[in-house]
C-alpha cells in the first residue's frame, strides 16, 4: 500500500464524529474501513464535538467492536478503557462488517432524527425518496438516478430532522455485490484497490441542505418491460412512509406518525413496476418530471 494517503481517523456521521480505529496489526482493514466511510467529512484532529470512540479487539472467539461516547482527548477505546459495551464476537475481521457496526450504532445515537429506510433523491426543489424491502432495487435505481444527472443523499438510509422535516445526507460507501448494469457500474467512480471488494464510493458530493421532502417512490420488480405507474393516495404514501421508518432505540411510534403525516401531506407518490431496470427508470423520472 505504498503510497496510500494516511486515513483520516475521525469521520462525521450526521453530528456525531466517529474516531475509527487504527488496527496497527491489521492496516488494510483499518484503510478499507477509511474507504468505505469516504463520503462522510474526514479530519485528523477533533472538532470538539461528540465523539464516538470505536475500539477492536481480537478474543479466542473471534473479534469483538465495542464503543464509547467520550470528548476529544479521552482515551481511545481500548480494552482497558471503562464504559465500553463489546460487542458479540464475529469473524474474520472485515471492514465492510465494521462499516456496518459504526454506522448502525452512529445512527442509534444520532438525536432529534427519524430515519427512512429509503434512497434519497434530490430532483430540482424537491427531494424525493426511493423507499421498499431489501432487494427491491433502491440501490439500482439510485444508481441510475445519479447517472441521469441528480443528486443522491444516500442509497439505503434517509435521515430527517424531526424539527425542520429537513432530508440530511448519509453518503456511505455503494453496495454493489448484487447484479447490476454494467453501464450503471461504468458510471459509478472507480473504487480504489483499498476499497473492499463489492462496493463503490459515494458517488457525491451530496447537497449541504437538502430540500424538503417533495416525493416518494416505491419500485416493485415485476409488471411489463416499459413499466407501469400507480399513483399512491396521500393516505398510503404516509402510510408507507411510516412502515419503513427504522425502529432505533427510543423509537416514539406516535410521535413518528404525527411527523410523518405532516411531512407526507404535501408528498406526491407513486408505486412503479417494471420488470427491467430501463423500464424502471423511464417510468420514475416521468413521475419526477424529468422525463
Amino acid at each position: 500500500m505504498t503510497g496510500s494517503p494516511r486515513p483520516l481517523h475521525l469521520r462525521r456521521i450526521l453530528d456525531l464524529w466517529v474516531r475509527l480505529p487504527s488496527l496497527p496489526e491489521r492496516p488494510e482493514v483499518a484503510l478499507g474501513l477509511d474507504h468505505l466511510l469516504s463520503g462522510f467529512e474526514g479530519s485528523h484532529e477533533p472538532s470538539g464535538r461528540r465523539v464516538l470512540q470505536v475500539g477492536v479487539r481480537e478474543r479466542p472467539e473471534g473479534w469483538q467492536v465495542g464503543f464509547r461516547e467520550t470528548h476529544p482527548g479521552a482515551g481511545d477505546g481500548r480494552e482497558e478503557d471503562p464504559g465500553v459495551a463489546w460487542s458479540a464476537s464475529f469473524t474474520p475481521l472485515r471492514a465492510s462488517e465494521l462499516e456496518h457496526r459504526i454506522v448502525a450504532e452512529a445512527l442509534e445515537r444520532a438525536a432529534g432524527r427519524l430515519f427512512i429506510h429509503g434512497a434519497g433523491i434530490v430532483v430540482g426543489g424537491g427531494t424525493w425518496v426511493v423507499s421498499g424491502p431489501s432487494g427491491s432495487g433502491k440501490t439500482t435505481l439510485a444508481m441510475g438516478l445519479w447517472s441521469r444527472g441528480l443528486s443522491i443523499l444516500g442509497d439505503d438510509v434517509c435521515p430527517i430532522d424531526a424539527v425542520s422535516l429537513r432530508p440530511e445526507a448519509l453518503p456511505r460507501a455503494l453496495h454493489t455485490d448484487g447484479t447490476y448494469p454494467p453501464e450503471l457500474l461504468n458510471a459509478l467512480p472507480a473504487p480504489p484497490p483499498e476499497m473492499p471488494e463489492g462496493h463503490r464510493p459515494f458517488p457525491g458530493p451530496a447537497p449541504m441542505e437538502p430540500p424538503l421532502l417533495a416525493g416518494l417512490i416505491v419500485p416493485v420488480i415485476d409488471g411489463p418491460e416499459e413499466g407501469a405507474i400507480e399513483p399512491l393516495s396521500q393516505a398510503e404514501v404516509v402510510h408507507h412512509l411510516v412502515r419503513q421508518l427504522i425502529r432505533t432505540e427510543g423509537f416514539d411510534f406516535p410521535h413518528a406518525v404525527r411527523t410523518m403525516a405532516q411531512v407526507g401531506r404535501t408528498m406526491t407518490g407513486a408505486r412503479v413496476r417494471a420488470s427491467t431496470v430501463d423500464g424502471m427508470l423511464s417510468r420514475v423520472l416521468q413521475v419526477m418530471g424529468r422525463a
